[in-house]
């Protein structure tokens, strides 16, 4: 969860928020983790929705897959830097049992746009309101915007880092949750491409 005081927009289930720390860059190498997982870098995907079915991380779930292939299109005014998704106990006993959780980091492809934080924050919004899932899911969102540590060389850029969560008392139900939760950002990221 984000600290409140970098939150910028807050309603049940949906956080929008500044993080003023850099956490990553775009391009970046393939890099092993201490843990012993497999950072597996950085893929190119703009131009090209049909690699979106070579990324290890989209192979867990339809939902992250659907967001990889929205931002690849050639269509579309943001790409893919990061992603990732897995699921954990959840939080405490107010919880569902189980939360799938994922992050999907994306920035804009023209680099004023992309050293604009203000555009960010707009973009986070935009995403938000094109929300829409089946009911019967729970599903949470977070959206932190934060600066990149590089975007191609460039250092004052950021990033839109897209969080859907999805709960349920089984592991099974939540991941059912995560991947309506991820398909409706990637319905969101679609909504976008189609009014640019």
């Amino acid at each position: 969860m984000v600290d409140d005081d970098s939150i910028l927009y807050q309603t049940p289930g949906l956080t929008i928020a500044f993080d003023p720390e850099a956490a990553t860059l775009v391009p970046y190498g393939p890099a092993e983790r201490a843990d012993g997982n497999r950072n597996y870098g950085w893929t190119d995907l703009r131009g090209r929705p049909d690699l979106a079915d070579t990324i290890v991380e989209g192979a867990k779930s339809e939902g992250l897959k659907r967001m990889l292939r929205a931002t690849a299109d050639a269509g579309s005014d943001v790409f893919s830097i990061a992603c990732e998704c897995a699921l954990f106990p959840g939080p405490g006993p107010e919880w569902p049992a189980w939360q799938v959780g994922g992050f999907f980091d994306i920035s804009f492809g023209d680099a004023d746009r992309a050293s604009n934080r203000d555009e960010l924050v707009a973009l986070a919004h935009d995403v938000a309101g094109r929300l829409q899932f089946e009911s019967g899911h729970f599903c949470t969102f977070e959206f932190i915007v934060r600066p990149l540590k590089s975007w191609f060389g460039q250092q004052d850029c950021f990033e839109l880092e897209l969080k859907p969560f999805g709960w349920g008392a089984e592991q099974a139900t939540a991941w059912r949750a995560f991947d309506a939760a991820a398909g409706a950002v990637a319905g969101a990221l679609e909504q976008r491409r189609g009014a640019n």
